[in-house]
């Protein structure tokens, strides 16, 4: 399948894990950036309940623009709104400034590590919801996230449908 500048199409099966329940095969839209030989494909996705999401606001904190793009694709496409940031004290700034029903926070980051991240903002705005993704569970700044007043901590490589059940929680 060719689209209309002649690119090849690739189309993309991802099954999401979204709590206990399973949701069936999408064809899942892929930026451009992250692959240039997909083509970003229209998308619905719903979180099994057969609720959209409401509009709640979740920001991300992550030096990987991949990690980043991903949650947002798929988390807007399902009705939430998504604010990343690579840079981890920018961030910040916009968590302590800006209202979130979610945030969430990478370890492992230059410049500011998510275990800062966290300390900073809970100090400036001790009702923040904050869930910590590492590819790393036992490094110590992780424990230190959680002392700090993290919720949880999810290891990468991680499901979405974890996230919305933090959302739902």
């Amino acid at each position: 399948m060719h689209d209309r500048w002649g690119k090849t199409v690739k189309e993309i099966a991802v099954e999401l894990c979204l709590g206990a329940k399973t949701v069936s095969t999408y064809r899942a839209r892929v930026l451009e950036k992250m692959m240039p030989d997909v083509v970003v494909l229209d998308i619905r996705l719903r979180d099994g309940s057969g609720e959209e999401g409401l509009m709640k606001k979740i920001l991300v904190i992550d030096d990987e623009a991949m990690i980043i793009d991903v949650i947002k694709v798929i988390l807007e496409d399902m009705g939430y709104s998504v604010t990343g940031f690579q840079n981890s004290r920018e961030g910040e700034k916009e968590a302590i400034e800006n209202d979130y029903d979610l945030i969430v926070v990478d370890i492992r980051m230059p410049e500011k590590n998510g275990a800062e991240v966290t300390e900073s903002i809970l100090k400036a705005k001790p009702e923040s919801k904050i869930l910590i993704i590492t590819a790393y569970p036992t490094d110590p700044l992780a424990k230190q996230a959680l002392d700090a007043g993290a919720l949880s901590l999810l290891k990468k490589p991680f499901e979405v449908g974890k996230i919305i059940d933090f959302l739902k929680g």
